[in-house]
């Protein structure tokens, strides 16, 4: 984790910690003032630790499809919103490959951010297209998780090692998220 980033999570109140579900934390540089949309943001340890970054002019939409951990993140807004000094984070309930049921705005966002969930989406076209939606022109998908840079063969099925354990079949496909004539950063 780089230095800059490491006091951040300190600040996230210590009960997110024993509910961190993540591979990491996804938080690109450059965020104040900037609205951020988390996919399936769990217990919400991310969103607050981004809250910081996008201080009190940005502002924060996690989405998740679990009750019990949206219940668990709301608990903390106020908590959260004192240390901060400000409130800018919200949570909806909702699938993230079905973002449109939730009636947000074309082009609304200027960053999305996923920590290992894009993965368990049965549905990937649809999210893609929703994600191409909601980023505003320029705007950045940021995501860590499991993906290939193309499709696999039926190596790839049950029964067959450790790919499987990966969940391959089921990962996103680099190309997906690709806007035509650009290129993906890694």
């Amino acid at each position: 984790m780089p230095a800059w980033l490491k006091p951040l999570p300190a600040m996230v109140h210590p009960k997110f910690s024993a509910r961190y579900y993540g591979s990491g934390l996804v938080a690109p540089e450059l965020l104040m003032g900037r609205r951020v949309l988390d996919l399936g943001n769990g217990s919400g340890r991310d969103c607050y630790v981004l809250a910081q970054l996008v201080g009190a002019g940005g502002s924060l939409l996690g989405v998740d499809m679990t009750a019990e951990q949206l219940e668990v993140a709301n608990a903390y807004l106020d908590y959260h919103a004192e240390r901060f000094g400000y409130a800018n984070v919200v949570f909806r309930q909702g699938y993230i490959e079905g973002l449109a049921a939730l009636d947000l705005a074309d082009a609304c966002f200027d960053v999305i951010v996923s920590n290992c969930v894009i993965n368990l989406s049965p549905d990937k076209d649809s999210l893609q297209r929703e994600a191409h939606r909601l980023l505003k022109l320029r705007g950045e998908l940021y995501f860590f998780d499991v993906y290939a840079d193309r499709r696999l063969a039926d190596v790839a099925a049950p029964g067959r090692g450790a790919l499987w354990m990966a969940r391959p079949g089921r990962c996103p496909v680099l190309e997906r998220f690709r806007e035509p004539g650009t290129a993906p950063r890694l």
